[in-house]
C-alpha cells in the first residue's frame, strides 16, 4: 500500500473529536464466526461488524482472498466460547438483512480494533454509523506503517484507475487523478478515468464540504466496493475516510 499521508481538512479533525455515540451494549452468545467481519449468534441473528472490512472468503467457486482465513481465525480466537457485547449505531441493518454492530469480547476488547491492529481488516466509513472512526483510523495507520497483514501483501496494492477492467469489481483500493467533476440530482462524481468514477451521495456531501469542483486535479486513493453501472465502473463512498488525498 502507499505510505503517503492523507491531507485531511480541519472539518474532519473537528468531526473526529465529536463521534456519534453508539447505544448501550447487549450481551449475546456467539454460535459461529462466519468470516473476518461477520458472525452468527446463538439466537440466529447474523452480525456484520461496523467500521471494518476483512478479506473475503471464497464463494461460488472463487478462492479465498489472501489472509481471509487468518482474519476469520483472529475473530474466532477473540470471541469463541465467551459472551460478547453488541453496541449499535443509527442504522441497525445492512442491505443483506444482517444486524450492524460494534462487537467487544467479554474482556472489553473491540473486535474492530483487534482486526485493524493486526492488519487483518481495513477501515470503512458508511454514514450514519460513524462511531469510533477516529480511533479506527489511528489504529489502521499504525498497522499500515508497520506493514502488518494486508499492508504487506501485494494482492492489496492500489490499482490505477486506468488499469481497471469490467471484471475488477468488489472491494478494492484505487488510485488516480480527478479528471472531471460531475454532478447530478443525487450524486457528485469524480471521474478518475474514462471508465471509472467515484460517486458521493449529495446526502453525504456535507462530510466533505466545500465546492466539489475544488477536487479537480487532485490525486486520490479511494477504497470501497466497485460495481458496474451503465457500462462504467464506479465506487460509491459516503465519507472522507474512504478517500485519501495523496501528496
Amino acid at each position: 500500500m502507499h505510505k503517503k499521508a492523507s491531507l485531511w481538512g480541519a472539518f474532519f479533525t473537528l468531526w473526529l473529536l465529536c463521534p456519534v455515540a453508539a447505544t448501550a451494549a447487549e450481551t449475546v452468545a456467539v454460535r459461529q464466526v462466519v468470516d473476518g467481519d461477520s458472525l452468527q449468534l446463538a439466537d440466529g441473528r447474523k452480525i456484520r461488524l461496523v467500521g471494518v472490512n476483512a478479506p473475503e472468503m471464497g464463494r461460488q467457486g472463487r478462492p479465498d482472498q489472501p489472509l481471509a482465513l487468518a482474519a476469520k481465525q483472529a475473530l474466532k480466537d477473540l470471541l469463541a466460547g465467551r459472551p460478547a457485547h453488541l453496541r449499535f449505531g443509527p442504522d441497525r441493518y445492512d442491505h443483506h438483512g444482517r444486524t450492524l454492530a460494534y462487537v467487544d469480547n467479554a474482556s472489553g476488547v473491540s473486535a474492530g480494533e483487534h482486526l485493524l491492529g493486526q492488519g487483518l481488516a481495513v477501515l470503512i466509513a458508511i454514514p450514519p454509523n460513524l462511531d469510533h472512526i477516529g480511533r479506527y483510523r489511528v489504529i489502521e495507520a499504525e498497522a499500515r506503517q508497520a506493514r502488518r497483514g494486508i499492508w504487506a501483501d501485494p494482492y492489496y496494492r492500489p490499482i490505477p484507475a486506468n488499469q481497471l477492467g469490467p471484471k475488477d469489481t468488489g472491494f478494492r483500493f484505487v488510485t488516480g487523478t480527478v479528471e472531471r467533476v460531475g454532478q447530478s440530482r443525487k450524486y457528485v462524481y469524480f471521474d478518475l478515468s474514462a471508465d471509472f468514477a467515484v460517486a458521493i451521495s449529495r446526502d453525504n456531501w456535507h462530510y466533505f464540504g466545500g465546492d466539489p469542483k475544488n477536487w479537480k486535479g487532485k490525486r486520490v486513493q479511494v477504497r470501497g466496493w466497485i460495481s458496474l453501472w451503465r457500462d462504467k465502473l464506479r465506487v460509491r463512498v459516503g465519507h472522507p475516510a474512504m478517500v485519501e488525498i495523496l501528496k
